[in-house]
């Protein structure tokens, strides 16, 4: 048994070296909200899991790569209505779960996880939410960072749930009187759980790799103002504009045109574009 507030695990896998990390806290306190967000997701998201022989849910939140539609987005409910509250409970798991691990001894592998993947501040764009999960050995190939996991229990409820580390010998009980926070790294070390009882929630977040590398290569055509542009009239410049009459999903478009007039204090310029668009007054932040 592990009487520690917080254990780390060392392990190697082909000669590089990992950790399981492991920090016990306190009873469950002040967790309506989160609860609420969850049974949100686990009533109106669909499963990403169900095979014959586990038992439990698995849904998901954040980003994920859509090989059909060439692109990223996000997870949806299944109901349009559902999508407003979707976006404000899937900020609040976010937010949530980055905070547990904050000042923790989690904290430097979270800060690795984000620098790495170029996410921006405190974000883990994929989490899988999960209740009473039961799920067979696996690894987890198409992640590019460990996992951050955090078990909690519903008010009231007294179900457990063992994470188990197999290979490593590690069973780990989490319950209403265990709530944790267990990093590790699925893409070597062989994980699943097993969950005797009711009400044992949690989230796992990770970055995966098809969304990371999709992300990486967009950015790549990313047009970024040249430092050295000078605006002048009778100038050729490009222009990025928004197409008028497409009201249902704001595009972007690049243009050719000619400076015919200067606004210093709005700081616009009126532009005659090459081409059939028209005459068109435009920030100077929208001309590269």
């Amino acid at each position: 048994g592990m009487s520690a507030e917080k254990y780390v695990f060392d392990t190697s896998h082909e000669g590089k070296k990992t950790s399981i990390t492991i920090k016990k806290l306190n009873n469950n306190e002040n967790m309506e909200n989160i609860t609420m967000a969850c049974d949100h997701v686990l009533k109106s998201h669909n499963l990403v899991r169900d095979v014959e022989h586990e038992s439990g849910v698995m849904k998901m939140v954040g980003w994920r790569r859509d090989g059909y539609k060439c692109t990223s987005r996000k997870y949806r409910p299944r109901r349009k209505i559902d999508r407003k509250k979707t976006n404000e409970y899937s900020k609040n798991i976010s937010e949530t779960l980055v905070k547990q691990f904050e000042g923790t001894v989690h904290e430097t592998k979270l800060k690795k996880a984000i620098k790495d993947n170029k996410l921006g501040e405190n974000e883990l764009p994929t989490i899988a939410i999960s209740e009473d999960l039961t799920n067979s050995i696996h690894v987890d190939p198409e992640d590019c960072s460990e996992s951050f996991g955090y078990w909690f229990s519903r008010k009231g409820k007294k179900g457990r749930t063992w994470v188990l580390f197999p290979y490593y010998s590690l069973a780990i009980e989490c319950s209403h009187k265990k709530p944790m926070l267990i990093t590790w790294d699925g893409r070597c070390q062989e994980h699943c759980s097993c969950t005797v009882g009711r009400g044992v929630l949690s989230l796992a977040g990770f970055c995966k790799t098809k969304h990371i590398n999709f992300m990486d290569c967009m950015n790549g055509f990313t047009l970024k103002r040249r430092k050295d542009l000078t605006l002048e009239v009778g100038k050729k410049v490009d222009v990025i504009l928004s197409q008028v009459n497409n009201k249902k999903k704001r595009r972007l478009m690049d243009k050719v045109g000619i400076i015919s007039s200067i606004n210093g204090n709005s700081r616009t310029a009126v532009i005659d574009f090459v081409g059939k668009e028209p005459c068109r007054e435009v920030p100077f932040d929208m001309i590269m």
